[in-house]
């Protein structure tokens, strides 16, 4: 990833937020691997995280994940890669929300 929330989250220099991840396992049970529904679910996790409309789409359709064999969320969704995608945006909301707790706490 070049830039954005997300990337500060995986480097530690994330700014706190109050949202919260939607309701994935009971997203989940209606995509029945439907891609457009995967694409949704990404996104939604992933907009926990950055609120940026622009900036959202444009970390899933351009930004490479390292972590993920250097592909786009996009990409990873096309090849029905969600779950991993899926487990990595989960990772990096805790990380974020580890990150404001203990920035609460060291006030």
């Amino acid at each position: 990833m070049k830039s954005g929330s997300l990337n500060r989250a995986l480097t530690g220099h994330a700014t706190p937020t109050n949202t919260e991840p939607c309701e994935v396992f009971e997203f989940r049970t209606c995509c029945n691997g439907n891609s457009h529904y995967q694409r949704l679910l990404i996104l939604c996790l992933a907009s926990a995280i950055e609120r940026d409309s622009a900036k959202l789409m444009a970390w899933f359709h351009d930004d490479r994940i390292a972590q993920l064999n250097n592909r786009t969320a996009e990409e990873l969704v096309s090849a029905g890669l969600t779950e991993d995608l899926e487990k990595f945006l989960l990772a990096v909301a805790e990380a974020d929300r580890a990150s404001a707790r203990k920035s609460i706490t060291s006030v």
